[in-house]
């Protein structure tokens, strides 16, 4: 019938297919007597058109649940290695920096200065590729400021000799007292050159820049034994990054019970608003932490990436409080 003949050109129904093929992989999986009877097509559920359209979406829609919620776990993957590997830097920095402490303290120029009142984190001055990787470090005393330049000489056969740091302040308050050079640096060899200022007493706080050029007489020498082959050698000198003392440098991290009521009771107070840069919240409050050297009396972590509240605390050198109150909102 016309009936018939329209079913089979353009049929009102399908099958399921998943069921179709678990049916027909049974069917010949069997041994030869399986075929003696026909395949039954009739055990193969018949669905509609509408019901087709259904289980698709469906099977669509589970699909991007399911490409959601990995992408989500590869999210929170990737941020809880991202913190595991920030926490582990930030242990390790505050490791080092004990160790720089200490051996400061073991150098015999350094004797009749008070306890360093605060040490910054360790700033690098070149990138980590450049034939001379310097990073830098800065101790403040009570009378006196001592940056501590840390140098690698990355090059394969160049022995340095006499290697010290230019650094000149912009602010004339600050003296140069001496330099502590590096005698000799050989090839992939590290040294420390530190160089020291007075501090007005006067003076809480100084900010100032500092240019810095890293100043050496550099001698050919052999790779294996660092022999140079000329004894008069060269000398040169290498422009590197400025470094800034900024108030934060002389701000100790402090706990406080109770932020609220301490952060009421300070007695001067600024508002400002900035536009930051940056590529997430996180990465702006970790970098505030370290700059300002104040202690996260709250929201350290960030939970949501949209708005943030930081508490900040801590005492100036001289024992002055400081608290920070900051809200971040995420433009799009």
């Amino acid at each position: 019938s016309k009936k018939d003949i329209v079913e089979l050109t353009k049929p009102s129904y399908t099958y399921d297919l998943s069921i179709l093929e678990s049916k027909l992989q049974t069917y010949i999986s069997g041994d030869q007597a399986n075929f003696v009877t026909p395949f039954n097509i009739e055990l193969v559920p018949k669905i509609s058109e509408d019901e087709l359209r259904a289980i698709q979406l469906r099977n669509k829609t589970s699909k991007v649940e399911e490409e959601i919620r990995s992408r989500d776990q590869i999210k929170a993957s990737v941020d809880e290695t991202a913190h595991r590997t920030h926490l582990e830097e930030s242990q390790n920095a505050d490791l080092s920096k004990q160790q720089y402490i200490q051996e400061l303290g073991s150098i015999t120029e350094f004797q009749d200065y008070d306890a360093v009142l605060h040490s910054s984190s360790i700033i690098p001055l070149t990138e980590k590729e450049t034939e001379f990787v310097i990073e830098s470090i800065k101790h403040v005393f009570k009378d006196h400021i001592v940056i501590q330049y840390n140098v690698e000489n990355t090059l394969d056969d160049s022995l340095l000799e006499m290697v010290s740091v230019i650094a000149q302040p912009e602010s004339d308050e600050l003296v140069e007292e001496f330099i502590l050079s590096i005698d000799k640096l050989p090839p992939h060899g590290k040294g420390t050159v530190y160089v020291s200022f007075t501090r007005p007493e006067t003076s809480t706080i100084i900010t100032t820049p500092f240019t810095n050029t890293l100043s050496f007489t550099s001698k050919e020498c052999d790779a294996q034994t660092f022999e140079p082959f000329d004894d008069v050698g060269f000398e040169d000198e290498y422009q590197i990054e400025d470094l800034d003392l900024t108030p934060g440098d002389f701000i100790i991290p402090s706990y406080i019970g109770n932020f609220n009521l301490a952060f009421d009771e300070l007695t001067s107070e600024a508002i400002g608003t900035f536009n930051l840069s940056s590529n997430s919240i996180q990465e702006t409050v970790d970098h505030l932490i370290d700059v300002l050297s104040l202690h996260p009396v709250e929201g350290k972590q960030v939970a949501n990436e949209s708005s943030h509240t930081l508490k900040l605390f801590g005492k100036t050198i001289n024992g002055d409080r400081i608290g920070a109150l900051i809200k971040f909102v995420k433009s799009a």
